[in-house]
């Protein structure tokens, strides 16, 4: 195959076309092909892109959105916190991985920025929570196999010391989410974003229950993304007025 890049795009876009309604229009497709194929080169993370590790098409909404009086709060650091700090009043990040914290520090630090703030949260190791199920808010557990024995209870609860609808946008793209929305949601102001990755995931389904219940304006992006072959779902939540 001469183009197994290419390829492998075409066949994401016809499995994303026939099976999800959230899916890119042709005319996507084609805009963010190069980006995607530069994320594929060796080595490149989404810090070296300075881009979000979401769907390209949530993250130009979301360059489209951001001003600099938006203040932002995220669950996992990296790219997303470089794309943030260029735009945003504000960042403030909480990371359960130290090495990949202080990674991102360096290049912020690179930058001469000031207006970002990376908290590493180390969650709680204990037998108890290896048959957790990480789809309950109430559990603060993860599907990721390496931390199972693990609580992120203070990794979760981290964004509880600031006040109701402190922040104008919130990243969910880290450990535990479903317990992350859980306290991020009042956390966000009227008509801010909460933006959910990887929202396919069946064990996300009490997320998009509850945010639809509580009348949440859904904007759903199925697409490419930066740094990674296969397409995935961003979905871009709004509260109400």
């Amino acid at each position: 195959m001469r183009f197994p890049h290419l390829s492998r795009y075409l066949s994401e876009s016809r499995i994303a076309r026939r099976e999800f309604a959230d899916g890119c229009s042709a005319a996507e497709l084609v805009r963010f092909f190069p980006a995607w194929r530069r994320g594929l080169e060796p080595d490149r993370s989404p810090i070296d892109v300075e881009l979000p590790w979401l769907t390209f098409g949530s993250i130009r909404f979301l360059d489209a959105h951001i001003g600099p009086r938006t203040r932002v709060f995220e669950f996992g650091c990296g790219g997303s916190t470089i794309f943030f700090a260029a735009r945003a009043a504000s960042v403030v990040s909480v990371e359960h991985d130290a090495a990949w914290a202080q990674k991102v520090e360096r290049a912020i630090a690179a930058k001469g920025w000031t207006n970002s703030n990376v908290r590493v949260v180390n969650p709680i190791r204990g037998t108890q929570m290896v048959d957790c199920d990480p789809a309950d808010p109430e559990l603060y557990a993860t599907a990721d196999e390496t931390y199972r024995s693990c609580s992120f209870k203070d990794y979760a609860t981290s964004i509880d010391q600031y006040p109701d609808g402190h922040f104008d946008l919130v990243l969910i793209d880290g450990r535990a989410r479903p317990s992350c929305a859980k306290h991020a949601a009042r956390k966000v102001a009227k008509g801010g974003l909460l933006i959910l990755d990887n929202a396919e995931r069946s064990y996300y389904g009490k997320v998009h229950e509850q945010l639809t219940a509580d009348h949440w304006l859904r904007r759903p992006f199925y697409g490419p993304g930066p740094c990674g072959q296969n397409f995935w779902l961003t979905v871009i939540w709004q509260k109400p007025s």
